[in-house]
């Protein structure tokens, strides 16, 4: 298995921006893609946890389902599954294997192509009914937009990887809107006006129908602690208890986005007790996940502003002596706006390294935390800063680990990090 992940690795990232490659090595292998309904899942930030969720949904509903998240968190095989059971390694090696020729032929194919041929085979393979894919990066021209949506999220719109999307929220949501077919249906729980105007103008030209949490799905808190997650979803369908595995109010908003989608694809075996069930069920890791609780020890992918400033509300649900921010992030990350979301509420911050070649360096990261944190110290090995912020937490004490994806998988030490 090792052998794949390097050959996976040497793909590097993609460097033509375009869908060119992926279709010409689905072309070259029997265009497995057209052999399952898609629900593509995109957005800045929620498009993890509402794939969980659409996917539990159409389980509980009967419903054979692919799921196509990225990156993964402790183990590769995490990022295909089907019927929630992830990839084994000796798929992974057989399919590689099949593409590998293709790849060589076509030449420039990237890791995240690469994995995304991958997924859908596998899915061809299974015969799943549906596939839920999570965009790895815009929408447009995102590997996962080979597959043809039925039903596009479009969770939010924030700026991220302005370099490949635009300097603009109307930049970035044109590009996410991307995923969007004709006649088809957009979900989404965008507010900002600037992004929204994109959105509904890209409806309009596809004839497109659009749903909004808020206009078309009402929530409303039943109870929201760092153990609980109850809401009450109201569309024009019904009304469902949403009983939540994932914590953080912000994944009511999920849920309601995932209701919407669940609703758009107008499968009379999709009911209330269907969709109840499958949020109730749904899970995906470090999102808000509590690891432990004396000391209180939390992971959170939040990698960019907007999320960051999610978690550091989502934190008052939880009731600790002093935070300790355990983090390391991507050298193409808002580090700065980063920090001032989450440094301010750490008493000490513990800064390290992932074990990418786009990592951070570290003093530039220490830079900005102490901006607002005085007690900031650098430990590059991911597990030696885990190890020292547990060494000295209280037992009331918080030990956040957040600001990389990568970093978590590293410091969670289950399974080889991969760089897509």
């Amino acid at each position: 298995m090792r052998e794949v992940y390097s050959k996976l690795l040497s793909l590097g990232k993609k460097g033509e921006w375009s869908l060119e490659k992926i279709s010409a090595l689905l072309d070259a292998t029997g265009n497995p893609q057209r052999q399952f309904k898609a629900i593509i899942v995109g957005g800045t930030n929620g498009k993890g946890s509402i794939t969980a969720m659409v996917a539990a949904i159409l389980k509980e509903a009967g419903f054979k389902v692919g799921a196509y998240y990225s990156p993964h968190v402790d183990f590769f095989g995490e990022r295909i599954q089907v019927d929630g059971e992830r990839i084994s390694d000796e798929d992974i090696e057989r399919i590689y294997g099949m593409l590998e020729p293709h790849i060589r032929e076509i030449g420039d194919v990237s890791i995240f192509e690469a994995v995304t041929a991958i997924a859908f085979h596998k899915f061809a393979e299974e015969m799943v009914d549906y596939a839920v894919l999570e965009v790895g990066m815009g929408g447009r021209l995102d590997a996962t937009n080979a597959a043809d949506a039925i039903v596009s999220v479009v969770a939010t719109v924030d700026l991220e990887h302005t370099q490949m999307l635009g300097d603009t929220v109307e930049k970035i949501a044109w590009e996410k809107a991307g995923i969007l077919r004709p006649k088809g249906t957009l979900v989404t729980m965008e507010e900002k006006p600037e992004a929204l105007k994109i959105l509904q103008k890209e409806c309009a030209g596809k004839r497109a129908e659009m749903r909004r949490v808020g206009a078309d799905a009402r929530i409303e808190k039943v109870r929201c602690t760092d153990s609980e997650n109850v809401w009450r979803i109201t569309t024009r369908k019904g009304a469902y208890e949403a009983k939540l595995r994932l914590l953080g109010e912000h994944q009511g908003r999920n849920a309601a986005c995932a209701v919407l989608a669940a609703e758009a694809l107008k499968e009379d075996a999709i009911g209330k007790g269907e969709i109840e069930r499958g949020l109730a069920r749904a899970f995906i890791p470090a999102r808000l996940e509590v690891v432990s609780r004396k000391p209180l020890v939390i992971m959170d992918a939040a990698h960019n502003p907007a999320a960051m400033a999610v978690l550091a509300k989502s934190l008052k649900l939880f009731k600790y002596g002093r935070m300790i921010l355990v983090t390391g992030m991507m050298a193409d990350k808002d580090i700065a706006g980063n920090m001032k979301a989450i440094a301010p509420l750490a008493k000490k911050v513990i800064i390290n390294k992932p074990k990418l070649k786009r990592a951070a360096e570290p003093e530039a990261v220490a830079k900005e935390a102490r901006k607002y944190c005085e007690d900031v110290e650098i430990i590059a090995d991911v597990a030696e800063s885990k190890r020292k912020a547990l060494s000295i937490a209280g037992e009331n004490d918080l030990v956040l680990f957040a600001g990389s994806i990568y970093m978590l998988g590293e410091a969670r030490g289950t399974d080889v990090l991969v760089d897509s």
